[in-house]
């Protein structure tokens, strides 16, 4: 009995390293690939919805409430949400993966990766599987963004194709004075403050 669970275990284990190195595999595909890059935005299809965090601490609840809900059109409440993810960002992909079928959610710290790379599984996401990404975030000041943090969750729905430009969904909109639900920040300055992304 013991030997047939932990056999099932090192089927999941494969097959959760099968889909990662896949998304790896499509998003330095996308670098390699000669494409015309003109500076447009890019973003996912059809209209996306950017929930305010209920809380100080919400941001990571908001930020997959607004994520399933573009995918499902439904959504645990963010106190539902926080009850599992909490402020942990290494939790979120499990959440999502668990929620719907649209992609295979993974987390990749930001020592993984430099600026074309985040540029590039970004793009992978919202160009090969039509839904949002998250972006985490720190280091922030008042000068380079609209408040300062030392970490903070959003979601990235849009990027521009010739990676100058990401654009974010903040569950910080309007409940920062100034800070919109929507903007565009510069690749490097995204890349500047970004400590993981959920791609």
């Amino acid at each position: 009995m013991c030997n047939h669970r932990v056999l099932r275990q090192i089927d999941v284990i494969q097959i959760v390293l099968q889909k990662i190195a896949e998304k790896e595999k499509a998003a330095t595909q996308i670098v390699r690939n000669t494409m015309t890059r003109s500076g447009s935005l890019i973003t996912v299809p059809n209209t996306y919805t950017m929930y305010q965090q209920e809380t100080d601490t919400y941001c990571i609840p908001a930020t997959v409430k607004s994520i399933l809900m573009y995918i499902n059109g439904t959504s645990p409440s963010q106190s539902t949400i926080a009850e599992t993810t909490g402020t942990d960002p290494t939790k979120i992909p499990d959440y999502l993966n668990d929620r719907q079928d649209e992609c295979y959610y993974i987390y990749t710290a930001k020592s993984k990766f430099d600026q074309e790379g985040m540029c590039s599984r970004l793009y992978s996401t919202i160009v090969n599987n039509d839904v949002p990404a998250s972006m985490g975030i720190s280091g922030t000041t008042a000068s380079n963004w609209y408040y300062v943090t030392n970490g903070h969750s959003l979601a990235v729905f849009g990027i521009y194709d010739d990676y100058s430009y990401i654009r974010f969904g903040d569950p910080l909109g309007d409940r920062v004075a100034g800070c919109p639900y929507f903007y565009s920040k510069s690749a490097s300055l995204s890349y500047s403050v970004c400590t993981r992304l959920v791609w």
